[in-house]
């Protein structure tokens, strides 16, 4: 998963990203903290996660934002807060990468 700013594209390095996975009756199967993961294209933040089975999951995926501030005034506060992302109903194929 690649965390990027969304006024100037870049990869936003430090974030603390996780994710939790249920299956098509809610109950939470997998839950994974997500480290940074260099790799020269692109950076991103994964890990390999094991599900019981093929079917179909809802993800649910939070960023943090990184400690660090932006170098000037105006851009400093730029990653001040969370933000959770779900996806429902993905069609998942275990035993694959």
């Amino acid at each position: 998963m690649a965390v990027a700013d969304v006024d100037d594209g870049r990869f936003v390095p430090g974030a603390k990203v996780s994710v939790r996975v249920a299956d098509a009756d809610g109950e939470q199967v997998e839950a994974a903290t997500l480290p940074l993961l260099w790799h020269p294209v692109p950076y991103h933040y994964g890990a390999t996660l094991r599900l019981p089975t093929d079917g179909t999951y809802s993800l649910e995926v939070r960023v943090e934002p990184p400690t660090f501030r932006r170098h000037d005034e105006e851009n400093g506060d730029r990653y001040g807060g969370a933000v959770t992302v779900a996806f429902d109903d993905v069609d998942v194929k275990t035993g694959q990468f």
